[in-house]
This record gives C-alpha cells, sequence and structure tokens, in this order.
C-alpha cells in the first residue's frame, strides 16, 4: 500500500490472490477483486472457508468514486474436510479418509481434503490415495483435491520441511537453507566475505533469496521471442543477485594495493 502513487482516486488491481477493499488517508479506494474461482487448493480452502469471490462494479462521477458494490460469483459447491494424522499409523489414516470420503455427497461438488501431521509409523506411500480418489469420481464428484503436504513420517528424514501449501513449504525452505549458509573460506577479502555474510544469510538472505525465486517465475509474453524473453529475465534478476555494494567490494579486491 505504501509503495501506491498519491493523489489518485482509484487504484484497480488484479493478479493478487485476495480480495481487498481500502481507503487510503487521501481518501482514494483501493480495490482488488481476488480470484474469480482460484487457480490453488489454497484459493478453494479460503473459498470453502467464507471468502467470497466475484468481481467489484465501480461507478464514477465528475468528483471521483460514487460507488463501489462487490457483485459474488459460485461457481461450485466446496465440501471441505481436514483429517489429523498425528501420531497415527498409515492405516489409520487411511480408515479415517476413507470414512470422511463415504460420508460426503459430492454429487457436482468440488471435494477439498487436507491430510496433516506425523504418522507414528507407516509411510505416506502406505495410503492408498488414488482408491479414496476414484470412490469420490464414482460419486459424481466435480473436482477433488487431497492436499498431503503437510503430512509426514516419522520413520523417514528427508520430509523434515512440510507445509500446508507450496509457497508455505517455498518459505521454510528457504528459511532453514540460508540460516546454514557459510561464505566458502576460499574467499579471503574481509569486504567481500562481509559483504556476501550480509547479504546471503539470515533475513536478508531469505529476502534475497525470494526475490530471486519471485523474479525467475516471470513469464513469457504472448508472441515474445524466446532470446527477447531470456535478456528481459535477465536484465530483472540481474540487480538481484548483484547488489551495487556486493559489485564494489568485489571490485576492490581486484585492484591492486
Amino acid at each position: 500500500m505504501a509503495s501506491l502513487p498519491r493523489g489518485f482516486r482509484y487504484y484497480g488491481g488484479g493478479h493478487l490472490h485476495k480480495k481487498i477493499e481500502h481507503t487510503t488517508p487521501e481518501g482514494g479506494r483501493i480495490v482488488y477483486p481476488g480470484p474469480l474461482f482460484g487457480a490453488t487448493f489454497t484459493d478453494l480452502e479460503e473459498t470453502a472457508q467464507g471468502e467470497k469471490r466475484g468481481f467489484y462494479m465501480v461507478t464514477f462521477d465528475s468528483s471521483g468514486v460514487r460507488d463501489v458494490r462487490f457483485r459474488e460469483v459460485s461457481v461450485a459447491d466446496i465440501l471441505y474436510r481436514t483429517i489429523d494424522a498425528e501420531n497415527k499409523t498409515a492405516k489409520q489414516v487411511e480408515e479415517k479418509l476413507a470414512a470422511a470420503v463415504e460420508e460426503l455427497d459430492p454429487t457436482n461438488k468440488i471435494v477439498l481434503i487436507k491430510v496433516s501431521g506425523t504418522l507414528s509409523s507407516g509411510r505416506r506411500a502406505d495410503i492408498d490415495f488414488s482408491k479414496l480418489e476414484q470412490s469420490l469420481v464414482q460419486k459424481g464428484t466435480l473436482a477433488w483435491f487431497i492436499n498431503r503436504n503437510g503430512l509426514a513420517s516419522s520413520e523417514t528424514t528427508e520430509l523434515r520441511v512440510v507445509g500446508s501449501s507450496r509457497e508455505e513449504i517455498e518459505d521454510r525452505i528457504l528459511k532453514e537453507r540460508t540460516s546454514r549458509f557459510s561464505v566458502d573460506p576460499a574467499i579471503t577479502d574481509w569486504r567481500v566475505r562481509n559483504a556476501l555474510q550480509s547479504k546471503l544469510t539470515g533475513d536478508k538472505g531469505e529476502q534475497l533469496a525470494k526475490d530471486l525465486l519471485r523474479g525467475l517465475k516471470t513469464e513469457k509474453l504472448e508472441n515474445e521471442k524466446n532470446d527477447d524473453f531470456e535478456m528481459r529475465l535477465s536484465r530483472e534478476i540481474q540487480p538481484i543477485i548483484e547488489p551495487k555494494e556486493l559489485s564494489a567490494a568485489e571490485e576492490s579486491q581486484e585492484k591492486p594495493n
């Protein structure tokens, strides 16, 4: 909000997957409708939990914004269930899932099931999710999503980072990696070492990694040539991976005493 240009009466935006209606201290109206339907499990989960989906109708006159009205659009009913797998066996979790699916009436509806917790024994692979999904198909569901990102096994060590969404998993992985980063001992110039240590560790390192990941997610424009896209992407991420102060420190290392 703070980075928006001042003095406008209306700020209309999109892309953000969040419904926002806000008035600035100067009286400007900020309006984001959020997704009309939703592209991720998180979007649909928020809809199931009460977040309204739709679009805004904004009326103007010579004095500015006269009226802002949200028009709700309901695409389909959503059935949402959570399964607590903490300290349960893989078999027990599969039984709970089967019971949850059995009691649903998903005909012409979207079904969301979130499974989270650490299994006391067994692995995620021991749970026959495909059988549960087939049951939902046979019962006439429009679409189904079984989110098991937050399901971990005590018998495996590689699943230390879990989360309920892709964004949460990414954040946790970046935080863990940046907290363990150490500067290459072969770099002897203290100015370069300090610059690297400052930029690539802790909160700054985590933010740098997030900015770089966001930059690399840049999509190719319609009718854009591959070479042009690669050059544009390079220009956009160059300031992220090569901050001015870091470049200055590296240059000082190359200069003779």
